[in-house]
């Protein structure tokens, strides 16, 4: 019997730091094309891409949300990850569940097949905390057992599973557990990466994105700046010069093994992909 790790993340750093934890525990790329993917998922993908119709996208559009970004394996079990792109995507959630649940069904066909599934919901707590972003979950979901912060639990013939990253109980985010592990290993260059921020702030307008045509030139839309994200993508840029976030948290020596095996907040994730 393979277990299959469904994780619902809001973006690419997300998942690239969650990858870093099962790949410090013995997880490693699952690099198959879909064609040769554990049985009936390479059928359940290649149908997906197949009914797309490319002609119908405007350039630049997003890739598939049905279709895992990322894959990991260890032994006969299975992690995929799809980026779902915020925070508010519940019905896209929703839809994926039912696909998956799906293939594991009562009829002739789907009884044999030797998969078990775990939905793991990973999102910040922001300004909600702990507390209020996990009954925001359980409101959105609807399930009859209330899903909990750090906790594997059973419902409907599958597993539910929930991380809430955090600084403490009343907030946070990712970036708060990053910057947290990155001050123990290189503290100086963080606290220089806030000092440049810090002495080179724009107005809040110059945050914002710029348009310059040949007949208006104005900012708009909401400020694209967020604090912590410029002080980790600051101190990156010394490894991986111009590369983004998601590269610097999956590669840098900046965060250890030791830490990706001892830290609380990693220790947590890991247990959310154990045998119960």
């Amino acid at each position: 019997m393979s277990k299959v790790f469904v994780v619902f993340c809001e973006g690419q750093h997300d998942i690239s730091f969650i990858s870093r934890v099962l790949k410090a525990h013995g997880f490693s790329g699952y690099d198959r094309k879909i064609r040769e993917f554990l049985k009936p998922l390479n059928k359940q993908f290649s149908s997906i891409l197949e009914s797309r119709k490319i002609s119908d996208y405007k350039l630049g559009f997003n890739s598939e949300y049905k279709i895992p970004s990322v894959a990991l394996n260890k032994g006969g079990d299975l992690v995929l990850f799809h980026n779902m792109g915020g925070d508010s995507k519940y019905g896209n959630i929703i839809e994926l569940i039912k696909m998956y649940s799906l293939l594991k069904g009562d009829d002739d066909f789907t009884r044999g097949i030797g998969i078990d599934f775990r939905f793991i919901f990973t999102f910040d707590a922001d300004e909600l905390g702990i507390g209020g972003r996990v009954a925001e979950v359980n409101g959105n979901l609807n399930y009859d057992n209330p899903i909990l912060h750090g906790s594997v639990i059973d419902s409907n013939g599958y597993e539910l599973a929930c991380y809430i990253f955090h600084n403490d109980e009343n907030g946070g985010d990712l970036e708060d557990i990053i910057i947290g592990l990155v001050t123990e290993t290189e503290g100086g260059i963080l606290n220089s990466s806030r000092d440049f921020i810090d002495n080179n702030k724009l107005d809040l307008d110059r945050t914002k994105e710029f348009v310059c045509t040949d007949i208006e030139r104005r900012h708009k839309a909401a400020t694209k700046f967020k604090y912590k994200k410029s002080q980790i993508s600051i101190a990156g840029q010394l490894q991986f010069s111009g590369m983004n976030n998601s590269v610097f948290i999956s590669n840098t020596d900046f965060i250890t093994y030791e830490q990706l095996t001892t830290n609380p907040h990693c220790v947590c994730i890991k247990s959310l992909f154990d045998y119960q």
